[in-house]
């Protein structure tokens, strides 16, 4: 999967770079079974590309630089690769300074975040990766019209003897992703998610209506405390937009901060690691709830999902194999030369 995408990406116009680093963090996102940001996607950077709403070897503009902050312009630069450069360029500020922050504001979409937050783990860092949305579609608490952005935000911890912990989430009650990976299984929307104009909830999901404004996704809270997820959406608007975009007054693109802390500028990273670890020990001694097997923490379930999936490989819906078979065959690439199904036949 890994050198189908990046061959589909260069022959589509990217560079080796920027198609190398797409198709990690799409494979690795879909490995830990995040689908709807995962390999399932890829057709969507290759059309952006060819319609130039993504450009191959756009340059990076670093409007303001200081030995902990910075802030740059990406423009129509990839995303995926704009994003792991400022979490790289704020890991080698936290490495002189304890701390690293690097906001941006460009129109390339960065998938999971994450995969970004890791670049700091691995490096003994938090690492922390707040995103303002680019469109305005999700209604406000109390609201019917779309005022907002998706606006997720993810942090990594670093642990010793344990896993790391990974929480990363949209304020939506789930990102738009997930509800396109519904509608294509014919699954009914909670009640809570979406509302109508009339200020009625809504059980399908329709992007059309969406965009039109018909119907809107709201925070997540469900029906009794929606509040709370539009709270930390305010906030992420707030400070991504502030320092970038404008907040949702435009939709001329993502307004991100990449942050990376070194906790040894409070205390031995040993020191810290092992208190995350007794954390983790603690959390998980709880006595647990009927029909509970583990108590897992963040970003656990999808350690163990990758676990599966490199031993069995990516499932792929249908729909999104058609997809990307067929925008293979359009850049003149046989998919048949790349994967074999289980089946032993490619469809």
């Amino acid at each position: 999967m890994t050198q189908l995408g990046v061959d589909m990406l260069t022959t589509a116009g990217a560079t080796v770079e920027e198609a190398e680093v797409v198709t990690e963090v799409l494979v690795d996102t879909s490995l830990r079974g995040i689908d709807s940001h995962g390999v399932r996607a890829l057709t969507r950077y290759i059309r952006n590309l060819q319609t130039g709403q993504i450009l191959s070897g756009a340059p990076i503009e670093v409007l303001k630089d200081t030995p902990t902050t910075a802030m740059w312009d990406t423009d129509l630069a990839f995303g995926f690769v704009a994003a792991k450069k400022a979490m790289e360029a704020a890991i080698a500020k936290a490495e002189r300074h304890g701390v690293g922050l690097v906001g941006y504001m460009g129109k390339g979409h960065i998938g999971a975040l994450y995969y970004y937050t890791t670049q700091a783990v691995k490096r003994d860092m938090i690492g922390i990766v707040l995103q303002r949305g680019n469109r305005h579609l999700v209604a406000p608490y109390g609201g019917v019209e779309g005022r907002l952005g998706t606006n997720p935000f993810a942090v990594g911890i670093p642990a010793g003897e344990e896993r790391p912990i990974l929480l990363d989430l949209a304020t939506n009650a789930v990102a738009t992703g997930h509800f396109l990976l519904m509608q294509l299984k014919g699954e009914t929307v909670p009640e809570g998610w979406l509302i109508d104009r009339e200020g009625r909830w809504v059980r399908e999901y329709d992007d059309e209506a969406v965009v039109q404004g018909r119907i809107a996704p709201v925070s997540f809270g469900g029906t009794t405390n929606e509040y709370k997820g539009y709270g930390i959406k305010i906030l992420l608007e707030a400070l991504c937009g502030a320092i970038g975009v404008g907040c949702s007054l435009d939709e001329n693109g993502f307004g991100c901060l990449f942050m990376a802390i070194d906790p040894a500028g409070f205390c031995a990273i040993e020191d810290f690691k092992a208190r995350v670890d007794a954390l983790i020990r603690h959390v998980k001694s709880s006595s647990k709830r009927p029909g509970v097997h583990a108590i897992l923490l963040p970003g656990e379930p999808e350690f163990l999902e990758m676990e599966k999936r490199l031993r069995d490989g990516i499932p792929v819906d249908a729909a999104s194999w058609t997809d990307i078979v067929q925008t293979a065959g359009d850049l003149g690439i046989n998919v048949r030369d790349y994967v074999t199904l289980k089946t032993g036949r490619v469809e």
